[in-house]
């Protein structure tokens, strides 16, 4: 991991990626559906409740049918008339079948769909989030330190996330939240890192635009696509030494937030 780098001395703007780079679930996913599930009297919520094996199943369930969806309704299904909140809707019950529960019934279907509501105002509110380790440090120094440098979150979400960062007590710290329910456009595409840059009056990508963030397919390679720099937060990647085989220049990765400290901010 590189020093301090004059890479970045000409930066004009930083965006960074939420959800997992700036901050993350406050607990633990499947624990909060079997709760919420189970409030609502679904068939089998309570089992997995109690059940510390079965909430790691569900947890990990999550993330599988999230992608699914994502992949068959991009950006919350907005082009073909959906909405974030059916969007949600639709993945929790997903989430739950993967785990063998069961919604063919109208009775189950309106238990499931008071769930994903209840689900929707939980996660809607900072409270059910929190802050990656050194975020609001590494955001409050680099508006102190680095001025001229525009801060922004380039996230895939919903008009929610507004909120959630507010009560995070770093909304403030931007100046721009380019959230792709708004934008009609979601990373990976290059439409929204076009109206990135149209909306900041970057020209000059290359010297002048840095994207923070945890994925490789919709954070690092579509910013450096875009003409861009990039930098991924991956402990994981990193952990398992696949960075090289990935195509990524190890200096452009790192485990946490805080390393970055040396990268973007001048020495002290």
């Amino acid at each position: 991991m590189m020093a301090a780098s004059s890479v970045y001395k000409h930066l004009r703007l930083i965006t960074f990626d939420a959800t997992n780079t700036l901050i993350t679930v406050a607990r633990d996913t499947g624990a909060q559906y079997a709760e919420v599930a189970a409030l609502y009297g679904v068939r089998g919520a309570t089992e997995v409740r109690d059940d510390p094996a079965k909430v790691a199943q569900l947890s990990a369930a999550f993330r599988p049918a999230f992608n699914r969806l994502d992949a068959e309704q991009p950006n919350y299904g907005l082009q073909n008339g959906s909405n974030p909140v059916q969007w949600w809707s639709s993945l929790v019950a997903r989430t739950f079948e993967d785990v063998g529960f069961d919604f063919s019934s109208e009775e189950e279907a309106k238990k499931i769909r008071a769930t994903a509501a209840h689900l929707w105002k939980v996660y809607s509110r900072g409270s059910a989030w929190k802050l990656k380790d050194g975020a609001k440090d590494l955001l409050t120094d680099l508006r102190a330190a680095r001025p001229s440098v525009e801060l922004a979150v380039l996230s895939n979400s919903d008009d929610r996330l507004e909120v959630i960062l507010a009560e995070l007590g770093i909304s403030h710290l931007f100046q721009y939240r380019f959230i792709s329910a708004q934008m009609g456009a979601e990373k990976p595409s290059p439409e929204i890192f076009a109206a990135v840059f149209s909306r900041a009056h970057i020209s000059r990508p290359r010297t002048e635009y840095l994207h923070v963030g945890d994925s490789l397919e919709k954070d690092y390679r579509p910013a450096l696509a875009a003409g861009g720099n990039a930098i991924l937060v991956s402990k994981k990647l990193l952990k398992q030494l696949k960075v090289e085989e990935a195509g990524i220049d190890s200096e452009h990765v790192v485990g946490e937030l805080t390393e970055l400290r040396k990268l973007l901010l001048p020495p002290t």
